[in-house]
């Protein structure tokens, strides 16, 4: 009876640990800002799902706020419980932020994002650079923060800089990390500085980060697409441009921005994706595709219109000016897509930003979005065109002009976007949208006043798990049933005689037999390796080294007993022999005398 009650007693006390545990499980996110960044004023504006809004909701925001004169990084914690609503809204400006405006690493720089229940945690970037006295002009970048849980140690980097610095942010949330960079630099005779240390394309940069570490890379006139971020452990990364404008001659780069994104790992990239223009006369879209595999094929862009000024193909990235139709993208391996938005107006209009594609795996049924102190909002949204106009937006709209439809070779439409601005309303801090059983994606794009715009991703999550959709690839029967996984083609031969309308001479440049071949040549090249070279080659010519004590007795008392007496007797023989031979030459002279 007494070991019974023992028992009992045991478990209770296992269960009430536990349940502590779990009583005091806490949702974190860690970013950090460009830290070059001058003029700039870095701000956060977070909020708790609405599905799971509860009352005295905590949230806690840990920045470095400056450095003291022995070196060290002085952090600041900022509070804030939502008590009221789930619609409140907490903006947060780092103006105190510590800065630190070269290559290299940051102690402790990184900032921390802890609640009691999961937020919608977005990050902005505005920066107001004087020009003359009482003028000045605005820039901004935002990007969505994504919980510690989703993150992972591997990811590819894509950026778009042309007379600025790109910009390479790897934060480390916690213990020891060792990571690892291997560059890859657009043009490839550029070079970036990194600790008073030269590297060029091609080469590995090794760091070991500590606890909220940052390690900050700036590239000047160098973009940094292809360049592959990998660690032992989970990691966060943020890319983008200082104020800089798109590497193609569309026009002139009086129109450039901050475009900081978050990049997602290799883990939650795919191969479809919705790519969706904006009908806005005074906008223009680019799509930037970093590839994963050097050798993938993208489909469905047959349609898209390529020449020197809206069309830059290298070996690790395509950039394209899209269109007025909505693409269905395939790839025959992962890839990272980025979306770019530019400004035709000089003044009082967007300018240049960019945002991260989520593949259709990624779509789920609801999102939540936070305008920061922004009333000129413009939503893009991308779904299944039977069921687009059931999502549902939750503040006042005003519906554009939606495009054409992404059809597959067959002819049927799938898929379809609407495009929506808000109404201002000065009441309303976050907007949810809604798709019930209509999994959706897309952007969105903010209007500062002054010359400044912004653009961040629309992250879905799901009504009953709550989470981002790029933890798990999501699977859709209704999307993978009806819509075709080899769109039609992109590379293609011109099997007709007659000029195709949408193809260019240089888009007919990419199947030349000598292109073709000098590549596939190079690529032989590089993947050969010669086998007098291999270990295992080399290994089998040599004998293993044993410097232990007892193994070179061993091998004296063997060569004692068994070499000794078999190669002595033979030594030992042919000695008599010669003796013999000697001793009866000496008699044979002695007779004869």
């Amino acid at each position: 009876m007494a070991f019974t009650f023992h028992k009992i007693h045991r478990s209770l006390c296992f269960a009430m640990i536990i349940t502590g545990i779990f009583s005091k499980e806490r949702v974190q996110y860690v970013l950090a800002f460009p830290k070059h960044l001058n003029y700039a004023v870095p701000s956060l504006a977070i909020s708790p799902f609405s599905q799971d809004f509860a009352q005295n909701t905590e949230v806690t925001v840990t920045a470095p706020a400056r450095t003291t004169s022995s070196g060290e990084i002085q952090t600041q914690e900022y509070t804030h419980n939502f008590t009221s609503t789930s619609n409140e809204q907490w903006l947060l400006n780092l103006e105190y932020l510590a800065h630190f405006d070269i290559s290299g690493i940051g102690k402790k720089q990184g900032i921390v994002v802890t609640s009691t229940a999961q937020l919608v945690v977005q990050a902005r970037s505005l920066k107001v650079r004087l020009t003359k006295p009482k003028s000045s002009y605005k820039s901004s970048g935002v990007f969505n923060v994504m919980p510690i849980i989703l993150l992972s140690y591997e990811y590819l980097v894509v950026t778009e800089c042309v007379i600025s610095f790109c910009v390479l942010l790897v934060v480390n949330p916690e213990g020891i990390n060792e990571v690892t960079i291997e560059l890859k630099l657009e043009p490839t005779q550029s070079n970036i500085t990194y600790k008073e240390i030269y590297f060029h394309s091609g080469q590995f940069l090794q760091e070991s980060l500590g606890p909220l570490d940052v390690l900050q890379i700036l590239a000047k006139k160098t973009d940094l697409t292809g360049t592959w971020v990998k660690a032992q452990r989970s990691i966060a990364v943020i890319a983008g441009a200082d104020f800089d404008c798109l590497g193609l001659p569309i026009a002139s780069c009086s129109r450039k921005d901050m475009t900081i994104e978050q990049l997602p790992p290799v883990s939650a990239l795919a191969k479809d994706y919705i790519l969706e223009p904006i009908f806005n006369g005074n906008l223009t879209c680019f799509v930037k595709i970093g590839y994963v595999n050097p050798s993938t094929t993208l489909f469905g862009l047959e349609h898209v219109v390529m020449n020197v000024d809206t069309f830059k193909n290298t070996s690790t990235s395509l950039i394209f000016k899209l269109g007025d139709m909505i693409i269905y993208l395939h790839a025959s391996s992962p890839v990272l897509v980025l979306q770019y938005v530019v400004s035709q107006e000089m003044f009082n209009s967007f300018d240049y930003s960019a945002a991260v594609q989520y593949p259709i795996s990624k779509w789920d049924t609801r999102a939540e979005l936070l305008t920061f102190d922004n009333n000129n909002t413009r939503i893009i949204v991308a779904a299944p065109c039977k069921c687009i106009q059931v999502i549902k937006v939750g503040v006042a709209i005003e519906e554009l002009y939606t495009p054409w439809t992404a059809k597959s070779r067959s002819g049927i439409s799938h898929f379809c976007s609407r495009e929506m601005v808000l109404f201002p309303n000065n009441t309303v801090k976050k907007i949810q949208i809604n798709g019930e059983t209509c999994s959706f994606s897309g952007f969105v794009l903010g209007k500062e006043q002054g010359n400044s715009g912004w653009i961040f991703p629309i992250l879905t999550f799901n009504n009953t798990e709550h989470n981002f959709t790029t933890s798990e690839p999501v699977t859709d029967t209704h999307i993978v049933e009806k819509t075709p996984h080899s769109p039609t083609l992109q590379f293609k031969r011109n099997l007709c005689p007659c000029p195709c309308l949408h193809v260019s001479r240089s888009y007919r440049n990419l199947l030349n037999e000598t292109v073709l071949s000098s590549e596939t040549a190079a690529i032989q090249s590089y993947l050969h390796i010669p086998r007098e070279n291999l270990s295992r080659r080399v290994r089998n010519k040599m004998s293993a080294i044993d410097h232990r004590p007892s193994s070179a007795l061993v091998g004296f008392v063997v060569f004692a007993f068994i070499c000794l007496p078999i190669f002595g007797g033979l030594i030992l023989n042919d000695c008599y022999r010669a003796w013999r031979f000697l001793c009866c030459g000496c008699s044979k002279k002695r007779t004869a005398t």
